[in-house]
């Protein structure tokens, strides 16, 4: 396999990277996160439906631009790196993705809107057992109304339109359901997390009318958290090189004992471990977004890519502040940011113990 981007996706990373820098400074992030939002809509829009890049997976019919799984990996890093704080994640990857894994009339002409930024929206399919495979699912349907709690779903205040994987009483088996966000009957609690850049919300849906997109079912759910693992390896890999570039910085201007600390052996090799790290989750993370055609594969990368990017993203982001040394714990500086994103990150849908036994599991072993 080459691990290597091609010269379209160098160019698609650098323009994302460049708007990034541009629009999306920490000052940026920092003013945005105590807001009622958490976010700045106007941003996630411009990138969205102004850089078309609301649904560059989607196919043409589902109103994407009909790019590879990759393209959307590598705008993700980017997104990461600048620690973005949109709903670019929750609404334009995981809900986008659970339209195309339900793959039905009704979803198709729903995502269009999602794609082109008219409505955000996100996933609810974690519950109060923080788990989320579908047989935990207490979360039920009966007569177009749900009942049920939803735990951890991604920017869930204030979202347009909230996708519910809930049971069928009514029927059998899984639905996917859309449900809007006035609706009568739904009520959501901001949960306090660690990442302040990141919203979670506690959903409760009380009777609340929702219309059924999609049937559901325990290979498309799989397919689902597979493709949200991938992007999320790829986005912290992005999260843990801007913590090298951080360090690397700050070490070639810090001056301590009449020399920069960078010239210091100790300081050398841990900019080196933190390299090594990165490079393996990238390769990790990479190969995972090429393999997600092949479903036999694409399980047991997901997995590798999660735990590989996990280890890697938590432990560069605590050398980094290591380097900074005092100053690196303080509010004023940024690096605590990424350290919070890191371990938020690195819990999301399973650590990465966890994903090393899926992964040994899905290997036969």
């Amino acid at each position: 396999m080459d691990f290597a981007w091609t010269s379209e996706q160098e160019q698609l990373r650098d323009t994302v990277a460049q708007f990034l820098e541009a629009r999306c400074p920490t000052t940026h992030t920092r003013e945005f996160m105590d807001s009622e939002l958490g976010y700045d809509r106007s941003l996630w829009v411009a990138l969205g439906r102004d850089m078309g890049l609301g649904g560059i997976h989607a196919p043409e019919e589902f109103g994407g631009a009909g790019l590879s799984y990759a393209e959307t990996c590598a705008v993700l890093e980017q997104m990461g790196r600048a620690l973005y704080s949109g709903p670019y994640f929750s609404s334009n990857v995981l809900a986008v993705n659970a339209l195309l894994v339900g793959d039905s009339s009704q979803s198709q002409e729903l995502s269009h809107d999602v794609v082109t930024c008219v409505h955000s929206s996100t996933v609810a399919f974690i519950e109060k057992s923080v788990r989320w495979d579908l047989k935990e699912l207490e979360c039920s349907e009966h007569d177009g109304r749900i009942n049920g709690q939803k735990s951890f779903v991604l920017n869930g205040s204030g979202t347009d339109i909230v996708l519910v994987i809930a049971r069928c009483r009514s029927g059998s088996g899984f639905g996917l359901y859309a449900v809007q966000e006035d609706s009568v009957g739904l009520s959501n609690e901001t949960i306090r997390s660690l990442d302040l850049t990141r919203r979670l919300t506690r959903i409760t849906l009380e009777n609340v009318e929702a219309s059924k997109l999609a049937e559901w079912n325990e290979s498309k759910h799989q397919e689902f958290l597979d493709l949200a693992l991938i992007a999320l390896a790829n986005e912290m890999a992005g999260g843990a090189q801007r913590m090298l570039d951080s360090a690397l910085e700050y070490a070639s201007t810090r001056v301590q004992f009449g020399r920069t600390i960078g010239s210091l052996q100790a300081i050398k090799h841990k900019c080196s471990e933190m390299l090594l790290n990165i490079e393996l989750a990238r390769s990790a993370a990479f190969c995972a977004a090429r393999s997600v055609s092949d479903a036999s594969e694409r399980t047991k990368m997901a997995s590798m890519a999660k735990a590989m990017a996990s280890d890697a993203y938590m432990k560069v982001a605590a050398e980094c502040i290591q380097i900074h040394g005092g100053i690196g714990f303080t509010w004023e500086n940024d690096t605590h940011l990424w350290y919070r994103r890191a371990k938020s990150s690195e819990v999301y849908l399973g650590d990465a113990p966890y994903h090393r036994e899926l992964y040994l599991q899905a290997s036969g072993v």
